[in-house]
Formats: structure tokens, sequence, C-alpha cells
């Protein structure tokens, strides 16, 4: 991953604006050190001239204004972080961060798709036979993923893939691509996908991918 430079404040503040609705993760950090005390998630909701708000998906620890806090925010496959300190927390369910604007950010460039570990079982079709074969995610990301297979699948074999990823969000016949298939663990296979799906599709995992980075 490589680090951008430092950016000067109103450019900083526009591109956050922009940002609004992104996932957000905070890390709460000693006074005078950064250990790392505890995390908490949630969306980037307003972007003003001094504050920013981030309303978490539940109540957030408790902490006295000036806290010193590590935030990222997810968008694009890029992470943008930044050290920043607490206003004030509000809300009636104090699940409201009120922080101060950064006079700067660092961009962090991830791969194009990041990656999030996940157990999820998989029905995959071949399309050329029609073969079915019960498979296992064990990565995945809005752009492929990697299958635990009994069986070896051929690079450049076309295939199905229905799988259910919970909260309703459950694909049928998304198509893929096998790029590679290793040797695994306990004599299983390793299956690498590359996603041929459509572009509503992608959006739909990636904002899948980002909501669980930014939980974890």
């Amino acid at each position: 991953m490589q680090k951008g430079l430092t950016t000067p404040v109103e450019s900083v503040l526009r591109n956050l604006a922009d940002l609004c609705g992104q996932p957000v993760r905070v890390t709460f950090l000693e006074t005078a050190s950064p250990e790392r005390l505890e995390r908490t998630a949630g969306m980037l909701v307003q972007a003003g001239s001094s504050l920013l708000t981030v309303e978490c998906l539940r109540p957030v620890p408790v902490a006295a204004p000036g806290t010193r806090l590590s935030v990222e925010v997810l968008t694009n496959g890029n992470l943008l972080w930044f050290y920043t300190t607490l206003h004030s927390i509000a809300g009636a369910a104090l699940d409201r961060l009120l922080i101060h604007a950064p006079a700067g950010v660092e961009t962090v460039q991830r791969r194009r798709y990041p990656r999030v570990d996940l157990q999820v079982p998989v029905h995959l079709v071949l399309e050329r036979t029609g073969q079915p074969i019960s498979m296992a995610f064990r990565d995945l990301s809005a752009g492929g993923g990697a299958l635990i297979s009994k069986i070896p699948v051929a690079a450049g074999e076309r295939v199905l893939l229905v799988f259910d990823l919970g909260s309703g969000l459950c694909f049928q016949d998304l198509g893929a691509e096998v790029v590679r298939c290793t040797d695994g663990p306990e004599g299983r296979y390793v299956v690498a996908l590359r996603f041929v799906c459509e572009k509503d599709q992608e959006q739909a995992l990636a904002a899948w991918v980002n909501a669980k980075l930014a939980n974890q």
C-alpha cells in the first residue's frame, strides 16, 4: 500500500464533503500514545467548516472532548486516513460523533477491489457442461473471490454462481471466469475467480464489502 501526501484543509473539506454517505471507521486513541483503546464504525453524514459528523452503528465508547482519534474513510477501494480529536458525543442513543476537521489526510492506495475473508456456501455451475459443484468462499471482493473446492476446475472455465450474503443480498447466476486453481488445505483446491457481471451487481458487492471492512 502506498500513502499519498497530506492535503491543505480547504481541499480536505471539499473531498470529505463528497464522501458523505461512505463507511467510516473510528479508533479511539490514548492522548499521549497511539495505542488502540476501542473502535466504532458508521457513516460520514456531514462535513462542515470545522466539524465532521459520524453517525455510528451503535452507541460509542465514553470519551472526553479532546480525545485523539484515528479516522478511516473507505471509498472506491482506497482508504482516506487522518488523526483528529473528539469535539463531543451526541444523539439520543449516544451514537453520533462530532469530530474536529483535520488539517490533512493520507490516501492509502489499496488493490482495486478490497477483499474480506468469509465462509459462505456457493453453488457453482460450469457453463460448458452444466455440471453443478458445491463450494464455499474463502474470500470475496467486488471483482472476484477465492473458493474452496473438493475437485479442481480448469483455468479459463466460465461459470455461474449462486450465493446468499444475508440481509436480502442474494446473487443468482453471477458470471465469473476461473483465473487459476491451486492445491489447498486438506486435499482440497483453491479456485480463484474473476467476476464477469453487471455493473449493478459489482456495485452491490462493493457496498457489501466496504460495509464489512468498516465493521472490522
